[in-house]
């Protein structure tokens, strides 16, 4: 069974988002020559921030259906009660 790591991608999803957004917004703004280079980092966060709350989400999408799919479990054939009068 597939290990369910939901609570720390979403954490670390909201962290790297949040620092994307940061990043890219100084470098969006920023009025020094060095802005150039900031703004495709923040991009890369922001990128990875959003792919990370992707694979959390469908990680929990997945966790969720495989408990709802396991079976039963069996305690052997059910009895033929039809000839007992």
């Amino acid at each position: 069974m597939r290990k369910v790591y939901t609570v720390f991608e979403f954490f670390l999803s909201l962290v790297l988002i949040a620092v994307g957004i940061l990043v890219f917004y100084s470098g969006y703004f920023g009025r020094s020559p060095e802005s150039t280079f900031i703004l495709p980092i923040g991009a890369v966060f922001l990128v990875s921030g959003v792919l990370v709350l992707g694979y959390a989400i469908r990680s929990q999408v997945w966790h969720r259906r495989m408990m709802r799919e396991r079976p039963l479990p069996s305690t052997g054939p059910m009895p033929d009660w039809s000839d007992l009068r």
